[in-house]
């Protein structure tokens, strides 16, 4: 798992929180054909099931179709509704707080050769329905509403909340739609469609007319500061949309007091690659807060932007923040494959045993002769726990050279049984020997240096 995920930085701290108008159309009755793409198909009701599907993304500015089909799983025939007495709605969930159930719609009222009946073994695949416009009621108002639309009488609806259009978030979605075959009275028969995901799709914004691309971002950014998991759908977003949305994230970043929504907005800074979002991270190296500091630490080395690689390495040997040199080294060795000289010196010199550690374990993940010798000063740390990690991080190496063992039977000199241990689980696991004392491995040592070779 990456570690310097955003949302994981939330779960390490709070200090680093993150680092659906009937379209006029035939409808079909012949039997169903094979389908290339699976369709997912509600639950049975006196043998009729309804599918519900959404006609690729819906983008701002742009109508958003869907897709009904019913058939018939019995045997017996099943009668329907009139072609302008079957209606359904649709539910559009976000969250618990933000669900709408649309107006009325009539799938079938422009159909031809509309059944009386649907045949055992049958399919009706209706064709495409725009939804966008469609009014929408708030799902506080969901007994009211359904009570209206299930009563013969057509009991009086509350007041709509919005347009559809108008509540669509560029946000992971869920639609369900509830069909009602047969209408109203005792031989009502509503079916349920199984859930279909609702994807937003990343818009050229340079496309869009300034008021919906104003609404359109504006919406965006609420995601950022939303939560931290409804940050990282927003990110994931942002990188889609590219360099045309860097102007809006800085500014967000500069205006927002939101923790994790700061760390996912300089995230996606960092995976847009262009030289306006390498300038933001220039400047946010420096930003007064930790945790976006080390979002761009880490992440930054994404951009292999010299300028954004010069102020990381400057930010992390100057010293006065460790865990940035710590972020700074596994962000270069996550996305660059190597650790630059001076963020391993930097961090060999770090006044945090964290941040000492964080070198050895990252090294550790990337065996090399040249790795091995950068972590062996740290088996002479002054902490314990420190020579530990490295001892057990050079096993996972598995480098056995001549200077790897002689600093390793020089450690055995320092105090503390923990990292003595590791030391000489590293000793018999590099060498195969297993002297039991660290007399004994001085003693072996100094007949086997002169002639080892590495294994």
């Amino acid at each position: 798992m990456d570690q310097m995920n955003p949302r994981n930085f939330v779960a390490a701290s709070l200090v680093c929180a993150i680092c659906v108008a009937c379209a006029p159309a035939r409808a079909q009755t012949a039997a169903s054909k094979p389908s290339t793409a699976p369709v997912e198909w509600g639950p049975a009701k006196a043998g009729i099931q309804v599918s519900l599907a959404v006609q690729g993304r819906p983008a701002p500015g742009e109508k958003l179709f869907i897709r009904i089909a019913l058939r018939n799983m019995g045997t017996a025939p099943v009668t329907l509704a009139a072609k302008d007495k079957l209606f359904g709605w649709v539910l559009l969930v976000y969250t618990r707080e933000k669900a709408y159930l649309t107006a009325r719609i009539y799938p079938a009222a422009e159909a031809r050769d509309w059944p009386a009946q649907l045949l055992g073994g049958k399919t009706i695949r209706l064709p495409p329905v725009e939804i966008s416009s469609l009014e929408v009621y708030s799902y506080a108002d969901r007994p009211e509403v359904v009570k209206s639309y299930l009563s013969p009488d057509e009991a009086k609806l509350p007041k709509p909340a919005a347009k559809l259009h108008n509540v669509l978030i560029p946000r992971q979605g869920a639609l369900l739609l509830r069909l009602c075959v047969r209408p109203p009275g005792k031989d009502l028969l509503l079916v349920s469609s199984a859930k279909a995901t609702l994807e937003p799709a990343a818009p050229d914004l340079k496309k869009l007319d300034p008021a919906t691309r104003k609404a359109f971002v504006a919406k965006l950014l609420e995601q950022f500061r939303q939560s931290p998991s409804a940050g990282q759908k927003a990110h994931e977003l942002a990188v889609k949309i590219g360099p045309q949305i860097v102007p809006e994230l800085a500014k967000a970043i500069r205006e927002s007091r939101v923790s994790h929504a700061q760390m996912w907005l300089t995230a996606a800074l960092a995976d847009i690659r262009c030289k306006a979002a390498a300038d933001e991270l220039v400047r946010l190296i420096r930003h007064p807060q930790g945790h976006v500091r080390h979002v761009v630490a880490y992440h930054g080395p994404k951009q292999r932007s010299k300028q954004v690689d010069e102020a990381i390495a400057a930010a992390a040997v100057k010293g006065s923040d460790a865990d940035l040199t710590g972020r700074a080294v596994q962000g270069f060795a996550a996305f660059r494959g190597t650790v630059p000289p001076e963020l391993a010196d930097a961090a060999l010199k770090s006044s945090s045993p964290r941040t000492r550690s964080m070198l050895a374990e990252t090294l550790a993940a990337r065996p090399s002769k040249k790795n091995a010798q950068t972590i062996l000063p740290l088996l002479k740390d002054t902490n314990e726990r420190v020579r530990t990690i490295t001892a057990k991080s050079l096993v996972k190496m598995n480098i056995r050279t001549t200077p790897v063992i002689a600093a390793l039977v020089k450690a055995l000199d320092l105090p503390g049984k923990s990292a003595g241990d590791s030391v000489s689980a590293a000793l018999a696991s590099l060498t195969g020997q297993n002297p039991k004392t660290p007399a004994a491995w001085k003693q072996w040592w100094a007949k086997a240096r002169q002639d080892w070779k590495q294994q």
